[in-house]
């Protein structure tokens, strides 16, 4: 795959133009994620299928918590419906290895957008197939690739969903953007928890563009250093 220098530099700028950006924010879901419906199911990331996605799929645990006043709220998905696996699901008669993904355009605004994940017992996101980092520990900032069930459980070993690192700049850079989970069963139960919500404002600083972020934010080593790039992509 051909990478755009200028969606690069785009995806670095972003992330300093969304540190300074205002605290009068509220949340609000990303239905695209949310929804299973918007999903499909793989058991070798080649073949896909939007009928394997099975929503609402039977387990004896509560949902983990992501965050509140979604419009569309998650639910606990896994493969089901192809490839054999047909009948009654029982939560825990599915594969053991599964990948999903789901393809969204860019927000018109670009505020700071995450996912809320989970699963049994183990998964690894990327978005256009580059990995994208969990915060693992909020208590001391640590990120990692791989969410474990084992390591986020709460004392009565109900699964605490975790939250992604901000991925607003590629909302910026623009799109269509592929998210991409694959995810692991041991046995027992399996599922997977997804999502996804962004912050948004009364009166945001700025509207964010599809492709290339405005140059009069980018100060002037930021414009030299984005003038270089066209320079050396024509």
């Amino acid at each position: 795959m051909t990478r755009n220098p200028l969606r690069a530099a785009a995806i670095g700028i972003g992330l300093a133009l969304f540190a300074a950006a205002p605290a009068t924010q509220a949340a609000v879901d990303l239905p695209q994620v949310n929804a299973a419906a918007n999903w499909q199911a793989s058991l070798d990331g080649v073949t896909w299928y939007s009928s394997a996605v099975y929503s609402g799929y039977p387990n004896p645990i509560t949902a983990p918590d992501g965050h509140s006043g979604e419009a569309v709220e998650p639910r606990l998905m896994w493969f089901w419906g192809e490839e054999g696996y047909t009948g009654t699901p029982t939560g825990a008669n599915g594969p053991s290895h599964v990948y999903f993904r789901t393809t969204f355009l860019p927000l018109a605004v670009g505020w700071p957008a995450w996912l809320w994940v989970a699963s049994d017992d183990r998964l690894t996101i990327k978005i256009d197939n580059q990995p994208l980092q969990i915060l693992l520990d909020p208590a001391s900032n640590r990120y990692g690739d791989t969410y474990v069930l084992t390591e986020n459980q709460d004392a009565k070993g109900q699964p605490i969903a975790r939250q992604t690192a901000d991925f607003s700049a590629l909302l910026m850079a623009g799109g269509p953007l592929t998210v991409e989970i694959e995810a692991w069963d041991s046995g027992g139960y399996e599922w997977l928890f997804v999502d996804g919500y962004r912050h948004t404002a009364a009166a945001p600083a700025f509207v964010a563009p599809v492709s290339e972020p405005p140059l009069a934010l980018l100060g002037a080593a930021g414009l030299a250093a984005l003038l270089g790039l066209r320079r050396r992509v024509r």
